[in-house]
This record gives structure tokens, sequence and C-alpha cells, in this order.
């Protein structure tokens, strides 16, 4: 047998399921385990003022010690909206100025004993005929860091797409050559070449590469010059790659 606390003869809380169920349209909300502690600990103490301390010291444990009064607020505002989501509308629970929070005196609270394999079944049921959805607040989180993910990748992609440095006749032009060894030709950019061209050559020394096939390298020299990125790149500059060098000190 499972205990349940049904608020105002609309929702049965779970507190060992850490979960809501609506009995109007037998949806279930899914929560966390400490949104779940917080409310089974208003609700035991429905008559009185629980201290945010409280709240923290016995969900938390010795970590309430060190958080933030924004890690308890952060929880509650989540057992709010999972509270709406379930079918409970107006003030639930209710935040007292410098004191605590307490469930709302108009709030009626009963408590039940339920056969969880029964219940579950026939809630099941009733949710698969009626519209196949069962909403938890995980998968809505998860599906909207997967959304907001892949918008962040697209919008970063778009970025890229409009750097100039992909743009191939832009970014090869901006070099020059700085020497020709075998099948290796190395190229720097101008002011590196003119003023840095110790610090280029010890790089290309350094670098030490062989060309079995004609092949440019890109030299990009980087602060002091013990530091360059190169991109090597086939001839006719379709297929390259990007090494990032640090000369020993």
């Amino acid at each position: 047998m499972t205990i349940c606390y049904l608020i105002n003869n609309k929702v049965c809380f779970y507190p060992e399921l850490n979960r809501l169920d609506s009995i109007e349209t037998a949806q279930t909300v899914e929560i966390f385990s400490p949104v779940s502690q917080c409310l089974r600990i208003l609700i035991e103490n429905k008559h009185r003022i629980v201290p945010q301390n409280e709240l923290l010291q016995r969900v938390w444990g010795d970590k309430g010690a060190v958080l933030s009064t924004s890690t308890l607020y952060q929880n509650l505002s989540l057992l709010r909206k999972s509270l709406k989501l379930a079918g409970l509308e107006g003030v639930i629970v209710r935040t007292v100025p410098r004191k605590g929070l307490i469930i709302e005196h108009n709030v009626t609270i009963e408590v039940s004993q339920h056969n969880l394999e029964k219940k579950i079944t026939k809630e099941y049921a009733s949710v698969n005929s009626a519209s196949g959805k069962k909403i938890t607040l995980k998968k809505t989180f998860m599906l909207l860091f997967t959304v907001l993910f892949l918008i962040a990748i697209v919008l970063f992609l778009f970025q890229l797409g409009n750097q100039s440095y992909l743009a191939s006749d832009d970014f090869f032009s901006q070099y020059v050559l700085v020497k020709k060894d075998d099948s290796c030709e190395y190229y720097g950019l101008p002011e590196d070449r003119n003023q840095r061209s110790k610090d280029i050559n010890r790089a290309i020394s350094v670098m030490n590469l062989s060309c079995p096939m004609p092949t440019k390298i890109y030299i990009t020299l980087a602060g002091t010059g013990k530091r360059w990125t190169s991109l090597t790149c086939s001839v006719d500059e379709v297929s390259c790659y990007t090494n990032l060098y640090k000369e020993a000190e």
C-alpha cells in the first residue's frame, strides 16, 4: 500500500514515488526528489510555518547548512509549476516573508492508502485511451534541453559559415610564400614574414614536416612566437587539417 495525500480532492501526491496524479484527468506529473520532500514536509506541518533553514536541513541534510536559499526557492518554483501542471489552481504553498513557508489555510488534504499496482494499471489504461500522453517534468526539461542544444548548434554552424576564414579564397589570399622545401610549401602572414622572419623560420624548423605529396602549410604565429598554428592542406586546398604547436621552454 502506498500513501496518498489528496489535495483539494483533485490531485493525489505520492511522496514515496515523487509524483502527482490528477484525479480528474488521470494525468501524471513526476517531480524531483527534493521537490517531493519539500511538499511532504509542508503537508505534514500543514498548520504551522516551516522555516527555510528547517526545510534546507531536512531535505538536504548536512549540505543544507552551506546551500543558499536560492536552491530552496528554485525547488519551490518547480513545485508550484508541478502542482499547476497536475491541475491545481490558485495558491497551494504560500511564502511568509522572513518566516518561512506554509500550506495555504483553505487547502484541503486527506490521507489515504492505495494499492499501487491496481491504481497504476487503471490510470495508465485511462491515460492511453484518452490521449496516450504522460506528462512529466523530467521529460519536459530533457526535451527543452535538446531543443536548445540543437538551436545552439544551428547558430554555431551559421556563425561558422559566415566567418571569412571558411571562404577559401579570402583566407588563403592573406598568406604569402615563405619557404619551399621539396614538396612542402610554407606560407605565412605578410607581417610575420617581414617582421618576425626568425620566428616563422624557427617554427618551420621545429615542425620538420615531410611532404610525400605536394602540400601547403599555412602558419600563424601567436604571442612571442613560441606558439603557432599550422593549417596543412593538399595542393588544391580541398582537404586541410589544423595543428597547434608549442615550443618547449
